[in-house]
């Protein structure tokens, strides 16, 4: 099958998804919009018929997105027909302006999942901007069912019948599972990081976004220092998505803490990734708004006691039966990390209980299988 991405092609979930989806035999380009790069096996070309032309319009700020958006256009324009699925990832308001038609005449099926944001920060003037993709769409998918529910009842259920639940795949879980097949998978995971090895460690969001609230939870902590263990030790892993000040900033008021620390600001892969996710006694997860952060999901599975934003749409896992406490501002986070560690044994027990849960819901040896059916499923039984 031949598959077309619409997406970022550096992005994680859409790097490992391309492979997984390549080793099951599958074709997948990628069309990065935004980047103007057209992205097949082995080989990167610009979307810009002249290069003269992107380097001068990309020298004037306010002219780059136009002409970016224009080019694309015109190269969707060569791709009609040429795929079987068109997958739009993430559905950013700017491809219902200029190019919904274009999408659709990719191939022969129109696909557009959302991944939480591209709805949930939109606008009610962006929302029916981004109808003009939804109607042409054969399929909407969805990682939650919370957020189907919210898509649908705000469109009247017009799309309910295109509506599925599609969920990443997580490389990591399976690496996680390697790990903890170990005799001393604890200990293994904190000497491969540096960690230390009796230390009460405590992980703080999951990458360097702003909507992480590092510095809101850093000051938190900072103020209730005298309330932690001796032996607790803050991990903030800003792997990705932020700025060179930011992390200065959120390093100025960690150091403050009075706790022992580390900042991770360079990314890490595969096996230390897995041990990041192990190692952590607690992940605190108040992101602003979120769909169904990967690095939750992986904590979860790697047995992490997991404090979540109440706010954040996660009452299926709660149908689920999946353990993790929850906070309704970040200013309770201390009350809740303090408890999770007077309660350790017991809390730890109820952890393992996810494990079998979140591989039925994060593994990719769940979830191709369901992509695959999705991408098959006539469009017009």
């Amino acid at each position: 099958m031949k598959i077309l991405f619409i997406a970022q092609r550096l992005s994680p979930y859409i790097v490992d998804t391309r492979r997984v989806l390549t080793e099951a035999g599958h074709v997948v380009d990628v069309l990065d919009v935004f980047d103007a790069v057209y992205c097949t096996a082995g080989r990167e070309v610009s979307v810009f018929t002249n290069e003269t032309v992107q380097k001068i319009t990309w020298s004037i700020k306010k002219v780059r997105g136009l002409s970016t958006l224009l080019a694309v256009k015109s190269f969707l324009k060569k791709l009609a027909g040429k795929y079987d699925i068109c997958h739009v990832h993430y559905n950013e308001p700017l491809y219902s302006a200029f190019f919904p038609e274009e999408l659709s005449k990719t191939a022969q099926k129109l696909i557009v999942s959302i991944w939480g944001w591209d709805f949930h920060k939109a606008n009610n003037f962006k929302r029916k901007l981004q109808q003009r993709i939804y109607k042409r769409a054969d399929t909407i998918t969805f990682n939650n069912e919370d957020v189907r529910d919210d898509f649908t009842a705000y469109y009247n259920r017009r799309y309910l019948k295109k509506s599925e639940i599609l969920r990443f795949g997580l490389t990591t879980v399976s690496d996680i599972k390697q790990l903890q097949d170990r005799n001393d998978a604890a200990q293994y995971c904190r000497s491969i990081l540096d960690l230390p090895p009796d230390a009460f460690i405590v992980a703080f969001g999951h990458n360097g976004v702003v909507e992480q609230q590092h510095e809101k939870m850093a000051l938190a902590i900072k103020e209730n220092h005298s309330e932690f263990p001796d032996e607790t030790y803050v991990v903030f892993p800003m792997n990705y998505g932020a700025t060179s000040d930011y992390i200065e900033r959120v390093k100025t008021v960690v150091k403050d803490c009075g706790f022992s620390y580390r900042v991770m600001d360079k990314m890490i892969y595969g096996e230390e990734l897995a041990a990041l996710r192990t190692a952590a006694d607690v992940m605190v997860h108040v992101q602003v708004t979120d769909s169904f952060s990967a690095a939750m999901q992986e904590h979860l599975y790697g047995g992490s006691i997991v404090i979540n934003g109440s706010w954040l749409p996660y009452k299926f896992l709660k149908d689920r039966s999946v353990f993790f406490l929850e906070v309704n501002s970040v200013s309770e986070i201390v009350e809740k990390i303090i408890y999770a560690y007077k309660n350790m044994r017991h809390l730890k027990e109820l952890c393992f209980n996810n494990r079998h849960i979140m591989w039925d819901l994060s593994s990719w040896e769940r979830n191709l299988p369901r992509w695959e059916a999705i991408y098959k499923k006539d469009p017009n039984p």
